[in-house]
């Protein structure tokens, strides 16, 4: 019981009793610090019905936005035909070109686990079946000044015509870099897991970037591959 209440102390040498004062109050709580955590579904972020397709192929180029390329005349998400894709994406309005990280644990078939993200390819690869197509606005280098929904888009693929392996991931997105003056980051993880579509959306704040590497981010969905 916390708050104040009268202490009965004996006394045996002069045989009574007598009240004595409150006891000493509670040091404070302090909370302690933590990094910033996806607001689930906080409505932030309209990814839209079809987050696969982003409208016609632009000019005589047929420019489709990062994230994405031409198909019959149409921008389509990079790695779409597969079984399994992991895509993160984030925009502002205006846009601001702010660098954030898609991080996922795949599971390796010997045991293990192997983080996919923006540092783990080639020499420095664990042996993941999927690939970070590419990493958009690295190191707050702009990396589609042209702007626009869905300008800022990273892709886990894997190949169409293999399995996932099976087991259980992990996806944490990362706030490396604050590349503007932009009090916030919406978001929104997009998982297609044997035609089943899951979405998480989530919020960064001012000052809450980390230039973080492996191992950094929140975590923002776990799922299985059986």
């Amino acid at each position: 019981m916390r708050g104040p209440w009268p202490l009965l102390v004996l006394l045996a040498a002069c045989g009574r009793t007598e009240p004595v004062g409150d006891p000493p109050p509670l040091p404070p709580v302090i909370e302690p610090e933590h990094p910033a955590e996806p607001i689930v579904d906080a409505g932030v972020f309209d990814a839209g019905t079809d987050f696969i397709v982003a409208g016609a192929c632009q000019g005589t180029n047929r420019v489709c936005p990062r994230g994405f390329h031409c198909e019959s005349g149409t921008c389509v998400l990079n790695g779409a035909q597969s079984d399994l894709q992991v895509t993160l994406q984030w925009k502002n309005d205006p846009r601001t070109p702010d660098d954030l990280d898609l991080h996922l644990l795949e599971p390796l078939a010997g045991g293990g686990e192997c983080e996919i993200y923006f540092g783990s390819s080639g020499i420095f690869g664990c042996g993941a079946v999927g690939t970070l197509d590419l990493d958009a606005n690295g190191a707050c280098a702009d990396t589609d000044p042209t702007g626009g929904p869905g300008a800022d888009t990273e892709n886990i693929i894997y190949p169409p015509n293999r399995e996932p392996p099976k087991g259980h991931y992990l996806v944490r997105v990362d706030y490396w870099g604050e590349c503007s003056n932009s009090s916030q980051v919406p978001f929104v993880l997009t998982v297609r897991n044997a035609g089943v579509t899951t979405r998480r959306e989530g919020l960064f704040r001012a000052g809450e970037a980390d230039q973080g590497e492996k191992g950094s981010g929140v975590t923002v969905l776990e799922f299985d591959v059986l």
